[in-house]
């Protein structure tokens, strides 16, 4: 129990160092090492906790960080956690997929994710 909580709060740490810069991101866009159920959970629980709001577009979802709201209700506490995330390299493993990156390619992962 106590490990799946670690890793899901490593996960989790990801999506919003990802979402701390205000962008608006489709889930397509986000790359984890995680199967797509699994990121989509991760997202579902940001939205369920108030960290992030979601919106639907036909059938592709969106998420954006809530930073304005967190900020006023918890203020530095956001910033703190994001700080303390990039020096303990927490979450580096979730990206934005470039543009140029096909879908199911990441170059930035080792070469055994890739499939």
């Amino acid at each position: 129990m106590a490990a799946s909580t670690v890793a899901e709060t490593r996960a989790v740490s990801g999506l919003v160092r990802v979402l701390a810069d205000g962008r608006e991101r489709g889930w397509g866009e986000l790359r984890a090492p995680v199967a797509k159920s699994t990121l989509s959970h991760h997202l579902r629980v940001l939205r369920d906790v108030g960290i992030t709001r979601t919106r639907q577009e036909g059938t592709r979802c969106f998420a954006q960080l809530r930073r304005a709201d967190l900020d006023a209700r918890f203020p530095g506490l956001l910033d703190a956690v994001l700080e303390m995330a990039q020096s303990d390299d927490v979450g580096a493993h979730v990206a934005v997929r470039s543009n140029r990156t096909p879908p199911g390619r990441n170059p930035t992962w080792p070469a055994a994710r890739r499939r």
